[in-house]
């Protein structure tokens, strides 16, 4: 199996997912600059996978799961440096495994309505988590926009795995992979 440049790409989040353990278990800022570096290749293989003419479900596929495996690794991480966001991980990890036996079951990324919202709201949490080292912690401001921003996601995340599960239990007549790697029912 030939990778290509838009798959090292999505495979290149994996890499960095170490330094950023580190750096966010040791409390540094930079933890924020490598996350970035992860967003931004999720943000650009897709893009460059269609301008190289290389996009098919393969590649959606090693996409959703990098980050699946971006965003389980960093809630744990998350969880267990600060227990205050442990439910939050533990939310996290079902809303991606449910999703991940969706994915593996039907053969291709299989997204829910809200799916499509869960890696990039996770990213978003995430981000601002790394960030924290670089703002004083006497902020009620930053604690207050925080519990808003970990149950907006917490939130989205438990419908999001009420909605996989009961896809999951379901298997639709006609599903097929559409262009944009989703499921489709031909009712």
């Amino acid at each position: 199996m030939r990778i290509g440049f838009a798959d090292g790409v999505s495979l290149s989040r994996l890499l960095f997912l170490a330094p950023w353990v580190w750096l966010y278990g040791a409390g540094s800022g930079w933890a924020l600059a490598v996350m970035a570096a992860i967003v931004a290749t999720d943000v650009a293989d897709g893009p460059l996978a269609r301008r190289l003419r290389t996009a098919g479900p393969r590649g959606r596929l090693l996409d959703a799961g990098c980050d699946a495996a971006v965003v389980v690794v960093a809630a744990l991480v998350v969880g267990l440096k600060d227990t205050r966001f442990l439910l939050l991980s533990g939310i996290a990890v079902a809303c991606f495994a449910s999703w991940g036996a969706c994915s593996i079951r039907d053969g291709f990324a299989c997204y829910t309505r809200l799916g499509r919202y869960d890696g990039a709201a996770c990213y978003v949490l995430i981000l601002l988590v790394s960030a924290g080292p670089l703002f004083p912690a006497g902020l009620g401001l930053r604690r207050m926009a925080g519990w808003l921003a970990v149950s907006g996601v917490g939130l989205l995340l438990a419908v999001s795995t009420v909605e996989n599960l009961a896809a999951l239990g379901h298997v639709p007549s006609g599903a097929t992979a559409s262009a944009a790697g989703s499921r489709k029912r031909e009712d």
